[in-house]
């Protein structure tokens, strides 16, 4: 049986599988504190977790070598009574219709509280780098 803990995890690794990878998604470990999701690693998908950390929604991200394309294990991230950091993952930009933003265009998320990524022309940024940096690019998804 799947309580809410359970379904939540699952549902924020439909999501970054939606956004990341066409890949195979694996939960380990204790699911009430130490998720983790496994993905085969690539320099966009590294860029996504560096930001997702940077900003505070996953507590870490390891990126281990192995024989093909290397493995990139990311460790989500609860609060101290268990309730979850990432509430809700959007993806903006998709195969078949792509979002590109000019900076001027590039807002804030729910007053603050979330983020937008971007890949620009200096790498994967969140909204708030793309704006202190004067920068557009295209609209990853959108994290609160």
């Amino acid at each position: 049986m799947l309580n809410k803990t359970h379904t939540f995890c699952l549902g924020v690794m439909l999501m970054l599988f939606s956004i990341i990878v066409e890949s195979c998604l694996h939960t380990y470990g204790n699911m009430f504190c130490s998720v983790g999701i496994v993905l085969g690693s690539c320099w966009n998908r590294v860029g996504i977790a560096e930001v997702l950390k940077k900003e505070g929604f996953i507590k870490d991200f390891k990126n281990v070598p192995d024989d093909k394309q290397g493995v990139l294990r990311v460790y989500l991230k609860y609060g101290p009574l268990n309730q979850k950091i990432i509430n809700h993952i959007k993806r903006e930009s998709k195969p078949g219709r792509r979002i590109y933003k000019q900076v001027e265009d590039i807002g804030k998320v729910l007053n603050g509280i979330g983020i937008s990524i971007y890949s620009t022309s200096k790498g994967i940024l969140s909204n708030k780098e793309c704006r202190e940096n004067k920068i557009g690019g295209e609209h990853i998804c959108t994290v609160w």
